[in-house]
């Protein structure tokens, strides 16, 4: 799984001429060269006079007015990285640190989260049994792997399992006083025995999955801030996927239909890297007491194999009836559509005119 070389999509400042519409005067080539500014450099702004549409801004010595549709606070210090200096200047804020520990998180998502690789390491058992909790950690790593297809056969509730049994809430439940469940989570459990194991092997791979945890952990609290439900699928036979759900809008891009006695509509979208099929996009929205699905793959191979199971697949859908089924070629890399998804084109961006 690859990702792109330069960094992901971000909140962006343009700084253009000082009259809008009008061709870029030859001093703000001057101000590159008197700020020094080069491409993925890191500089520091301040807001000299806030404003819910329009702000002064300070970077170095040099003032500019910004015409923003984020509201500014005057004395806010902004910290932007700077991606381009011709033929205007454009930066990309920086300074919101979940989104920023986010970014430094992201390369994780070219691994795998291997759950069985860990639990199959031969001094795993060593490490549990010198532990004080070692038969309380063994039952956790044990539903863990039940619940990912690893053996056995998982909960029915398979979604809210998995967000109970991961961890993702574990510092919630540590500031709610909850000790005793925060403690019995897979990211509790393996930061222990990354602990414990420090220059083992065992223990730098348990550190290796805590760390892709946080990641899960930085993607939902980032996303429920857009209003989206995030839930990663660390399944075995899935190189990545997640889940996105949120209330009215199509993640499709469709339009959707009326609905049917003023229920809200909801959506959900799944986003997964196959081994054999590779990137696999589904839709599921709700319509009129039914759901619209709609299945993108990333080769028209896989477009057959899903067009031949067509009816089999409706009839696996049992919850609610199957209105619409759409198959066809177009599935976006998961990755790449989280990279949107995390900072959305155009969102919290503003123009300085200088």
């Amino acid at each position: 799984m690859q990702l792109p070389a330069a960094p992901p999509p971000g909140v962006s400042i343009t700084l253009q001429p000082a009259a809008q519409q009008q061709p870029v005067p030859t001093n703000v080539q001057q101000d590159v060269q008197l700020l020094d500014l080069k491409p993925y450099q890191i500089v520091l702004a301040s807001v000299v006079r806030g404003g819910m549409d329009k702000a002064e801004l300070e970077l170095g010595r040099q003032r500019f007015t910004a015409v923003t549709r984020v509201p500014l606070t005057t004395g806010q210090r902004i910290q932007a990285e700077v991606v381009r200096t011709s033929p205007f200047i454009e930066l990309r804020l920086v300074d919101q640190t979940a989104l920023k520990n986010l970014f430094q998180a992201l390369h994780h998502l070219q691994s795998k989260f291997d759950l069985s690789g860990f639990l199959g390491l031969d001094k795993l058992s060593s490490l549990l049994q010198g532990h004080s909790r070692g038969a309380e950690m063994e039952s956790t790593l044990q539903q863990a792997g039940t619940l990912l297809g690893l053996g056995g056969s998982p909960d029915a509730n398979v979604l809210s399992s998995l967000l109970r049994l991961l961890g993702l809430d574990t510092e919630h439940r540590l500031a709610q006083g909850q000790a005793d469940r925060a403690m019995a989570t897979l990211k509790a459990t393996l930061h222990t025995l990354a602990q414990a194991g420090q220059g083992q092997e065992a223990g730098d791979r348990a550190e290796k999955l805590v760390d892709q945890l946080e990641l899960f952990q930085l993607c939902r609290v980032r996303l429920a801030q857009l209003g989206k439900e995030w839930l990663p699928l660390p399944l075995p036979f899935l190189d990545q996927g997640y889940l996105v759900a949120e209330r009215g809008a199509d993640q499709s891009g469709q339009e959707q239909q009326g609905q049917e006695d003023d229920i809200e509509p909801w959506t959900v979208g799944l986003f997964l890297q196959l081994q054999e099929l590779g990137a696999l996009n589904i839709h599921v929205v709700s319509q009129g007491g039914g759901i619209n699905v709609r299945v993108l793959c990333e080769t028209r191979e896989a477009a057959h194999q899903f067009e031949t199971a067509r009816q089999e697949l409706v009839d696996t859908v049992q919850a609610l009836p199957v209105k619409k089924l759409q198959i066809g070629i177009g599935a976006e890399d998961p990755s790449q559509h989280l990279l949107r998804l995390i900072v959305p084109e155009g969102e919290r961006s503003f123009e300085a005119w200088v």
